[in-house]
């Protein structure tokens, strides 16, 4: 009888870092088994964006107006 409830008894009080057994034993599968071990880093670089949005515009007002764009 002991044996039966103490799952059940682990499940109600284990509690690390405020979150309880069964959140802890997901997020452990997740990072052991489910997701990939090496995972790329990638950002989007805001900077690059604008750049390319100017000279798309400098490229289309050339178009516009006849003129040969600034070539840098």
């Amino acid at each position: 009888m002991v044996f039966v409830m103490l799952p059940f008894f682990l499940l109600a009080m284990f509690e690390r870092n405020g979150q309880p057994l069964e959140k802890v034993a997901k997020n452990m599968a997740n990072v052991l088994f489910l997701r990939p071990k090496q995972r790329p880093y990638m950002t989007n670089n805001f900077y690059d964006c604008l750049a390319r949005q100017n000279r798309l515009d400098k490229e289309v007002h050339s178009v516009i107006h006849g003129k040969k764009a600034d070539q840098k």
